[in-house]
């Protein structure tokens, strides 16, 4: 058995403690609180231990790309061109599933939801040292192709009760699934009670193509053949998407860009289900207008973080991701800005139990941040100043 003391320890979860001590054994906290304790500990001094980070939302097939794909220019059509003419012209390489994760881990995550497209790799994801979802991303307008996929969905959900990884599903988006495609996926999440992640109000032309059948997607989509006006209005409205979304066990909204007043209501309402992942450099890459998510916190929407890919971002550190977030939106607290970077992201994909709080029975992979001269007052943003000079925390590995 290991036992940290530290001058703050942060469950995220629950309130600060000051002089507080966490003791973990085999991989897990078996318990924690403030002041004198009888076993013999190691004492951190001045830092602040908290949970280790979780990166809600990746696609890790781009680790390796050295600059985001596209010209940055705004046009999402555009940007989905490129990805599809990088992914046919580049072989899916080894290790960069593996490149990904160590990448990650060297910004102090400890649990990852990751979108596959593919089950080429999959061994690489047995190398991950935290928690990690990986969520198999379906497209599909044909209606006569939803059977199949659905089997494949199950198929994958079984495949990971002998793996390392967490199962997740992943209807991609409005313009690439049929209706009764994300109908079955969100059934199959509720049943198995594994989360689902879906590209949801991400751009303007995404609710251009749903209200009107117009615009750059369309002509996208008619250009590689698969255009189907039927399967577009089906369900065919971002607020007929929500309600469909709550049928599931959990549901994250990615990006959620464009989402109105009424659809963060709707959020807010179904947070036992729905949450949103805002990815803030990748919104500023495609020049989006300013991301609601003040009016996100007061609908007591859930927000948690991600770093998207490489194919949109320069980097995955969710340490930069913070930061970013931090400077965009100085009206947000570092105690609300730490929720989601851990606690908000656990709950999304569905761990919650097990990493983005320090409780007992969690995963004792925690991070020892600075904080020199902290208070009650500032001792979140603090945290949030020092995290890049974070250090890992192995408590009694199991």
């Amino acid at each position: 058995m290991s036992v940290y003391r530290a001058r703050w320890l942060l469950p995220i979860s629950a309130p600060p403690i000051e002089d507080g001590w966490v003791s973990c054994h085999q991989g897990v906290i078996t318990s924690l609180g403030q002041g004198s304790v009888s076993e013999e500990t190691i004492d951190l001094g001045d830092v602040a231990i908290i949970p280790g980070l979780i990166n809600a939302h990746t696609h890790l097939e781009f680790s390796n790309l050295d600059l985001p794909l596209g010209t940055g220019d705004g046009s999402f059509a555009n940007w989905i061109q490129a990805v599809l003419d990088y992914r046919s012209s580049s072989k899916l390489e080894v290790g960069v599933i593996a490149s990904g994760l160590a990448q990650s881990s060297t910004s102090g995550v400890g649990a990852i939801g990751e979108i596959a497209t593919s089950s080429e790799l999959e061994s690489e994801y047995q190398e991950s040292s935290g928690e990690l979802i990986v969520h198999r991303e379906f497209i599909g307008l044909a209606q006569n192709s939803v059977a199949e996929l659905l089997q494949k969905a199950e198929a994958h959900i079984n495949a990971a009760k002998t793996k390392k990884w967490h199962a997740g599903l992943s209807p991609h988006a409005p313009y690439t699934v049929h209706g009764d495609l994300l109908s079955g996926l969100c059934s199959l999440s509720a049943a198995h009670q594994v989360p689902l992640a879906m590209h949801l109000a991400e751009t303007l032309e995404e609710i251009e193509l749903l209200e009107k059948g117009t615009g750059p997607l369309r002509e996208l989509l008619e250009r590689l053949g698969v255009w189907d006006a039927v399967a577009i209005q089906s369900p065919g409205s971002i607020q007929a998407y929500l309600e469909e979304l709550t049928k599931c066990w959990r549901a994250s909204v990615i990006h959620g860009n464009f989402v109105g007043a009424d659809h963060l209501s709707f959020i807010g309402q179904h947070s036992d289900v729905l949450s949103v992942v805002f990815c803030p450099r990748t919104h500023a890459y495609f020049g989006h207008s300013e991301y609601p998510l003040e009016q996100m916190l007061a609908a007591n929407v859930r927000v948690a973080l991600g770093t998207d890919s490489r194919a949109s971002n320069p980097d995955l550190s969710m340490i930069s991701e913070l930061g970013f977030m931090a400077a965009e939106f100085p009206k947000v607290s570092a105690e609300q800005l730490l929720l989601s970077a851990t606690h908000a992201g656990a709950y999304a994909l569905g761990l919650e139990m097990s990493v983005g709080a320090i409780a007992v029975g969690a995963s004792s992979r925690l991070l020892a941040v600075p904080c020199d001269d902290a208070t009650l007052d500032n001792i979140h943003q603090q945290v949030l100043v020092n995290l890049s000079e974070y250090r890992q925390l192995q408590c009694d590995p199991a």
